[in-house]
Parts: structure tokens; C-alpha cells; sequence
């Protein structure tokens, strides 16, 4: 709701929010029960303001980076597009530095219906990949989504996603037991109460937080 840290100009999104890895890793089992289930539009993620926040995944486990998040910035270049900054820390202790990345989303009408899914591509080099996100679930009040994310490269698999104002209070159990019971695969906690989310959209004073990172 996979943080993949390269600046790809107008070239689509990553929600969640930021995803990818930097040691390639084989294709993960295909979503069963999130492929089967309904989806939702993506939109209602896009209309939150505040940066949004991954707790968790059951995709792209090989990775060192956390505290994932991404904040939208404003409308992109294609139409409709939408700029988002997307963050994480390089590494599991709470003083390492944060590596960013800045990314265009492209919305896609789902077939069959008015909804939308969204699209973007990450890679240092050609050819990119390409990353699918689904909003396949919600809680009435807009306070967890989960996000089923598809790889160009096989790897699939759904993320756990909040606003940051809602990080450190219990999940809806309707995002919780979905997450849970539909999304198959290994989940890798993304989240700890160590994780900074201020100031993000800065330097973070440390030179360091500009630092481009492939797969994430």
C-alpha cells in the first residue's frame, strides 16, 4: 500500500508505498485468495492526505530497508497522475539513514467496472519493472487498506498500509483478518515504534537521505 527508491520521472507508483528488492529473489506464490476477491479503487487510497504507512507485506521479504511509507506531493505529469515522495530506512537500526525515491502513479480503469487500480515503473536501468497495486480491502473509516502488489518480475503479494496518524493503534480487524486469511505468503513486519516520519519530505539533516536505492 513494495518502497523501490528510483527517481523514474513521469514513470507511475508505488504506495505503499515502496517495493522491490535489492537482492533479486525467486518469484513468490501467486495471491490465491486476493486474486479471487473483489477489488476495490485504488482512489481512496490516492485521496489520503497524510503520509501513508506500510506495516507489513508478504512480498519482497530480502530486503534490509523498513519504516516504508510514501506521501503524496501533488498532481504528475500524465493525467491522471499523481507525484508521490516514497521513503524508507536503510537498515534495521533505528540510526540508519533514510533513502527516498520520487515516483509518478498512473491510474488504470479495472475491466468491467468505474474503479481504478494504479501503476508504475521502478528500475536504476531498462528494462524497468513494473509494479500493479489492487486495493482489495478497507475499513469504513479509511484507516487501513491492503494492497495486493504484482511484479513485472513474478514476485506478487499483498501490503498492509495506514495513515500515519493511525500507525500506532489497533487495525481494523476488517484489514487485519484479511490480510490474514486471504494473502498467502511470509510477512515481513515493516513497522517498529523506532521508525521516523517527520520532517521526511527534507534532507532529514543527513546528506544521506538522498541517497537513490534500487528494490526496496
Amino acid at each position: 500500500a513494495e518502497v523501490g527508491y528510483q527517481k523514474v520521472g513521469t514513470m507511475i507508483f508505488n504506495l505503499a508505498l515502496c517495493l522491490g528488492v535489492i537482492a533479486a529473489s525467486a518469484a513468490e506464490e501467486p495471491m490465491e485468495g486476493a486474486h479471487k476477491s473483489k477489488d476495490l479503487d485504488i482512489r481512496d487510497v490516492i485521496n489520503v492526505t497524510e503520509r501513508l504507512v506500510v506495516i507489513r507485506r508478504k512480498h519482497t521479504n530480502e530486503t534490509h530497508l523498513r519504516c516504508h511509507s510514501a506521501l503524496k506531493m501533488g498532481a504528475g505529469n500524465d493525467t491522471p497522475g499523481y507525484i508521490y515522495l516514497l521513503k524508507a530506512r536503510s537498515g534495521t537500526n533505528s540510526s540508519a539513514a533514510y533513502v527516498h525515491s520520487i515516483v509518478n502513479v498512473t491510474l488504470l480503469p479495472l475491466k468491467g467496472s468505474k474503479r481504478y487500480k494504479a501503476t508504475y515503473l521502478d528500475g536504476e536501468n531498462k528494462p524497468w519493472t513494473r509494479y500493479n497495486l489492487t486495493l482489495k480491502q478497507k475499513d469504513s473509516n479509511e484507516g487501513c487498506f491492503v494492497i495486493l502488489v504484482e511484479k513485472s518480475t513474478g514476485q506478487a503479494g499483498c501490503e498492509l498500509v495506514v495513515p500515519v496518524s493511525k500507525r500506532n493503534i489497533k487495525i481494523p480487524e476488517t484489514c487485519e483478518n484479511y490480510y490474514t486469511h486471504n494473502c498467502t505468503g511470509t510477512s515481513l513486519e515493516l513497522y517498529d515504534p523506532t521508525c521516523r516520519y517527520d520532517k521526511l519530505d527534507t534532507n532529514h539533516n543527513d546528506s544521506a537521505a538522498n541517497t537513490t536505492v534500487i528494490g526496496c
